[in-house]
């Protein structure tokens, strides 16, 4: 493992000097930039579909926290070299580390004003990551899993890029309430400034401390209700700085990186990830689709405002933080892993979120399990209620007894309508079918709704049994059904604007 510097920590006096720029620099610099955002048209505007959000805010949070960084950083680098300090770690790999950040604020920020091709952005975010694990010498070379050393060997490199790709795309698709993420980032960085200070390390400690103040200096304007967003530039760019000093941390000899560290420091955007993966890849769907079951849409349906929701993920926050710290001292990450098992059950057992994934997964598992063992047809099919009230379950059923009756091989029914926040699922697929024939024919049929596919069914079925646009004209009858019913949702009232 390669780090940036191994020299005495500062005294905790001379922390307010970064942390004071940082601020400063977060609370005169945001509403400059808030007033130059709608020229520039970096603005997040309501589509009507998953931003429902009444006006265009501006989305420049990136810039700030990045601003405030470079001017401390900066400032500590003119000082180290006007006296002749030797605390300096190579030029060379701080350019690279520098590269790499602005590599991915650009990027944000031209998704910010552009919307970029969620592949486009990927490419970006690995140009990025480059820098920073190859010239930038933030590799990991082995991780440590319940207390246990793992050698990465060849895999250090792919495993590095894993590792900060998932945790940049982790905390940019957190990022849709007012005050979420900064939160996320205010106490990680924090929690980050207390490990660099217990480690001897002091770049990472200045670097945690002005993150820390940039963050509180936002989030004075980021709160809710917010006048101004991370956007992309500023979530990714918050995923990027807590992994990469999390990977920097100190550790004596060849010790290994505790998995836990960036798990507990991200904890809420990866447990948001996963089960946005989980609901997608399940409901047939891109990761890239956009859909109101994330943590913060989740906890909103349950009546918690967006303050109460910010309050709680930093608590949340503070207890993976003390369970950091604590499995830091005692030199044991069980600690930290069974209270991470802890807060994913809750959030299941309290119906808070990850319910609708877990009934997902069970259904998917049933759905194997009675195919291998069954030979009801009618048995044979897999549907979840993710959200909403929509009489989706009856239409199913008609479409499931159509299906049967045309003889077709597979059918799909899908909704998902974040702005009415109604979403459901089904699926069938004939027991030994002949889906994997160059013969089967496939359709998807999809219902739009001002400008947004809202729904869709797909048809696969075998041509030998009876001419296509036969079979489309049976099912024409339930297919305008769904359309009816589809328009007939109305989206959910009431101060949603804070939700993007």
């Amino acid at each position: 493992m390669l780090f940036l510097a191994e020299t005495p920590a500062l005294h905790l006096a001379e922390l307010a000097w970064p942390f004071m720029c940082a601020l400063a620099t977060a609370l005169l610099l945001t509403p400059v930039l808030r007033r130059w955002a709608v020229p520039l048209g970096l603005v997040d505007k309501p589509d009507g579909h998953r931003k429902i959000h009444k006006d265009p805010i501006p989305r420049v949070g990136g810039l700030v926290v990045i601003a405030g960084l470079v001017l401390t950083t900066g400032l500590w680098v003119w000082w180290q070299l006007a006296h002749g300090a030797g605390d300096l770690p190579p030029m060379g790999r701080m350019a690279a580390l520098l590269g790499g950040v602005a590599m991915l604020v650009m990027v944000g920020v031209l998704d910010d004003r552009f919307d970029l091709r969620g592949r486009h952005k990927l490419l970006g975010q690995i140009v990025a990551v480059t820098l920073v694990v190859l010239p930038g010498g933030l590799r990991v070379d082995q991780v440590e899993f319940m207390a246990r050393p793992i050698p990465l060997g060849p895999l250090a490199i792919p495993f590095s890029y894993f590792l900060f790709l998932g945790a940049i795309n982790a905390a940019n698709l957190l990022d849709g309430m007012d005050g979420l993420l900064t939160s996320v980032g205010l106490v990680g960085s924090v929690t980050l400034a207390v490990l660099a200070y217990l480690s001897g390390q002091t770049l990472t400690l200045l670097l945690a401390v002005a993150l820390a103040g940039a963050l509180l200096g936002f989030l004075t304007y980021n709160r809710p209700p917010a006048s101004v967003y991370l956007g992309d530039s500023g979530s990714m760019s918050v995923g990027l700085l807590l992994t990469m000093m999390a990977v920097n941390l100190e550790r004596k000899g060849d010790a290994p990186l505790p998995l836990a560290l960036p798990v507990c420091l991200l904890f809420l955007p990866i447990l948001d990830t996963a089960a946005a993966i989980v609901r997608r890849k399940l409901t047939g769907k891109s990761i890239y689709t956009a859909d109101r079951g994330h943590l913060h849409h989740c906890l909103a349906r349950a009546g918690w405002k967006p303050a109460h929701v910010m309050i709680l993920v930093a608590f949340l926050g503070l207890v993976t933080s003390t369970a950091l710290v604590l499995a830091f001292r005692w030199q044991d990450d069980r600690v930290a892993w069974l209270t991470l098992a802890l807060l994913g059950l809750g959030f299941v057992v309290f119906d808070l979120f990850g319910k609708s994934e877990c009934r997902l997964i069970y259904a998917r598992l049933k759905q194997t399990f009675t195919a291998k063992g069954s030979s009801d047809e009618e048995n044979n099919s897999m549907l979840v209620r993710l959200q909403g009230s929509g009489p989706w379950e009856e239409l199913w059923e008609e479409l499931l007894a159509k299906a049967l009756e045309l003889n077709l091989q597979a059918i799909t029914l899908d909704v998902n309508m974040p702005v009415a926040h109604e979403a459901f699922h089904a699926r069938w697929k004939r027991l030994g079918g002949k889906l994997d024939t160059d013969k089967c024919w496939k359709t998807e049929l999809p219902v739009v709704l001002r400008g947004m596919v809202v729904g869709r069914v797909s048809l696969q079925g075998d041509p030998q049994d009876e001419t296509v646009w036969r079979i489309l004209a049976q099912l024409q009858p339930l297919l305008a059904r769904f359309e009816q019913l589809i328009q007939a949702q109305q989206p959910v009232k009431g101060p949603v604007h804070q939700l993007a």
